[in-house]
């Protein structure tokens, strides 16, 4: 039989198999790719970049470029959502795997040009890879797509509706154009890289990093082989001066049209810091990963590095060190953006598989330098090194295959499986029929791209407002903020992941949950004015838990000491001991504001201003603008000790809504006989006509 036939044979079983292995989870689809689905719908229907039609626009995704390609098929050819960005994360696996060969062929030439100069040391070796290079490339091609496509995390993610795949691709064809300016001097090819740099940075916000990476290999790649001249300076300049006038563009649109440059998810990712003991959170996370994947990127590295030092005094090794560089550079550069935002602790490894196939071709790429001589052996050690990506499946006792659902539809998947999300959209859509207000809900995909009613996301993905507090208050603060303006605005049901009540009668959340969730156990408002029915551990179910609005709020315009009827009011940072109302220096309460009302007042006590810095105590005064407590308002110094009094005239402007959410920052209490940071005594606080 010909050999071309059998090899076209190979590669298209392979291809089948690819996507076969893709398809069986073609049922599944992750919670966070409804949030973009939801955008695209509203785009294509003309709403907007927005979360709740007739809503603010905001960017409660990290994916513009697949949005706009939902939006786009949905508004040309009214696709449907879901299965298009299926059927677009599947054909992005199946570029990955087309490019693979090409790539392939790039490093074997330099290979051979490292050979016939000399670099083997050895001349029949050299002459024997030239003979065998054809079926050498096809091996090593075989084994590559089947490693990479067969791959069970990299089969998840293709069907999964997020961009995963799509952004896997777009990495895979700017490291190929890296490798050809660098291999083949082809510098033309730079300004490809920017746009796609570009785009990638619009597939998911690490894409910023990728065009400095792919430059500044590019660059060091040029010293090294002393190509480093005014042309290829003036390419790369002015590539760069591309790259930044387009993000430049790409800053003002965002803020012309969101009123912020940073998605929502940024602002939260950006403010968890791990930098304080990296080297807990490296261990921890290779940790999380397995001894698998742990030795793949440790061979990767030590690898890459051995061959670099070991050629690097030799001339004719300069383009393979450089091809080294490369793969390392983009790796490295990806563990440093999980690093910095401490992710990836997700299931599947959502942010490293991006780069999973990089992984697997550096492995091969030092394989084959490092036992060149033996070229059958390099393809047994390969092809054993890189099965070993095949132990981190995906968990078959826990997933079912799409064939074991007969095919359901992923649009009815829920409901096939009567799963809790389906059953919360049912009751959601029963609660909030004919009700203008607005239900809050912990997972903002699935229920609110069903749910016909404006939500309120807890998690700060689709809120812009909750997003903005990871910069403006701590990790400890931030969930009190972000559960102050959930509450404020009276949600008619709060909708949450599963928790129970303990034989001790104290409530158990689950972990998924609890770091965000617990805020609102220890809110007095919540258990004053809304219904939950938390049941025992034995007759609970996986159905979220529904706390629903009791009508039992009753505004306030004044709060004062003894007045215990309102206290739910003051939500966050109020101690209550002996009939006496400690203020924290960071604290909010909810009062109303009357249409008549001209000023806002405020009364307190301070036992000894000796105890506070500066024997002074600063208050602020803080309203709403685009977060909790982000505009200060008015500012008062208290010098003394004993009673004080203030009496603010109210900006007009400020109070849009009836119930108004205020925040109170004072100096902090100081005494070495008490930790725990109390702020002044409260007397009474209100709105008043005179």
């Amino acid at each position: 039989m010909n050999t071309k036939i059998i090899l076209w044979a190979l590669y298209g079983l392979i291809l089948i198999l690819i996507i076969l292995s893709g398809l069986q989870y073609y049922h599944l689809t992750n919670e966070d790719a409804w949030i973009s689905f939801k955008y695209a719908r509203n785009l294509a229907d003309g709403y907007g970049l927005v979360s709740n039609p007739g809503d603010v626009t905001q960017e409660g995704y990290s994916n513009l470029v697949l949005v706009l390609l939902l939006a786009f098929f949905r508004w040309a050819f009214n696709a449907e959502i879901v299965h298009t960005a299926k059927i677009i994360g599947l054909s992005s696996l199946i570029g990955i795997i087309l490019l693979t060969p090409a790539m392939l062929r790039l490093l074997l030439t330099a290979l051979e040009r490292y050979l016939i100069a000399g670099g083997g040391n050895n001349q029949t070796l050299a002459e024997q890879f030239i003979q065998r290079k054809t079926l050498f490339f096809h091996a090593i091609s075989l084994l590559l797509i089947a490693s990479i496509g067969l791959s069970q995390y990299m089969s998840y993610w293709a069907t999964q509706g997020l961009e995963t795949t799509l952004y896997t691709l777009i990495v895979w064809s700017i490291t190929y154009l890296t490798l050809q300016v660098v291999l083949e001097h082809r510098y033309e090819k730079i300004w490809i890289i920017a746009i796609l740099s570009f785009i990638s940075l619009n597939t998911r916000p690490e894409g910023l990093m990728n065009f400095f990476v792919s430059g500044g290999v590019i660059f060091i790649a040029a010293l090294i082989e002393k190509r480093l001249n005014w042309q290829t300076m003036r390419t790369l300049l002015n590539a760069t001066a591309i790259f930044l006038i387009l993000v430049a563009i790409l800053m003002t649109f965002k803020y012309l049209y969101f009123g912020d440059i940073l998605a929502n998810p940024s602002y939260m990712k950006l403010a968890v810091s791990v930098w304080a003991i990296p080297s807990l959170y490296f261990s921890e996370y290779f940790n999380a990963k397995g001894i698998a994947f742990t030795t793949l990127a440790a061979f990767a590295l030590t690898s890459g590095l051995f061959v670099s030092l070991r050629l690097f005094k030799t001339a004719s090794g300069r383009a393979i060190i450089s091809s080294i560089t490369i793969f390392i550079a983009f790796l490295s550069s990806q563990v440093f953006f999980i690093f910095y935002v401490g992710n990836d602790y997700m299931a599947y490894s959502r942010f490293i598989i991006t780069h999973y196939p990089l992984l697997i071709l550096a492995i091969v790429w030092c394989l084959i330098i490092l036992i060149h001589r033996i070229i059958a052996m390099t393809v047994i050690v390969a092809g054993i090194l890189v099965v070993t990506s095949a132990i981190q499946e995906i968990d078959r006792n826990t997933i079912l295959r799409w064939h074991q659902l007969d095919y359901v539809s992923p649009l009815e998947f829920h409901k096939k499986t009567n799963s809790g999300y389906y059953f919360s959209v049912e009751k959601i859509n029963q609660r909030m029929a004919n009700n203008p207000g607005y239900y809050a809900a912990s997972e903002f995909g699935y229920v609110p791209y069903h749910v016909t009613a404006k939500g309120l996301d807890m998690m700060a993905l689709n809120q812009k407002e909750i997003a903005r507090h990871f910069k403006l208050y701590s990790l400890e603060e931030v969930f009190y903020a972000n559960r102050d303006f959930i509450l404020s605005k009276k949600p008619i049901t709060i909708v949450t992941g599963h928790y129970y009540r303990k034989p001790n009668g104290d409530i158990f959340l689950e972990p998924a949950v609890s770091w965000f969730f617990k805020s609102y156990i220890e809110s007095p408002f919540f258990w004053q004015n809304y219904t939950t029915q938390v049941p025992n551990k034995k007759s609970s179910e996986y159905y979220w838990i529904f706390s629903d609005w009791n009508d039992n709020f009753k505004s306030t315009h004044t709060i004062q000491f003894g007045d215990t009827e309102h206290y739910d009011k003051l939500m966050h940072g109020f101690h209550i001991e002996n009939s006496q109302i400690w203020t924290a220096p960071l604290a909010r309460v909810l009062l109303k504001r009357r249409t008549s009302d001209k000023f806002f007042n405020l009364e307190g006590y301070i036992p000894d201003i000796t105890n506070y810095p500066n024997q002074e105590n600063v208050i602020e005064i803080r309203l709403n603008n685009k977060a909790v407590g982000d505009r200060l308002f008015a500012q008062k110094a208290v010098k003394h000790s004993g009673e004080f009094a203030f009496k603010i005239l109210l900006d007009y402007l400020v109070f849009r809504e009836e119930d108004t959410l205020i925040t109170l920052r004072g100096s902090k209490f100081d005494a070495p006989s008490d930790n725990r940071k109390l702020s002044y005594l409260l007397r009474r606080i209100y709105f008043s006509k005179k």
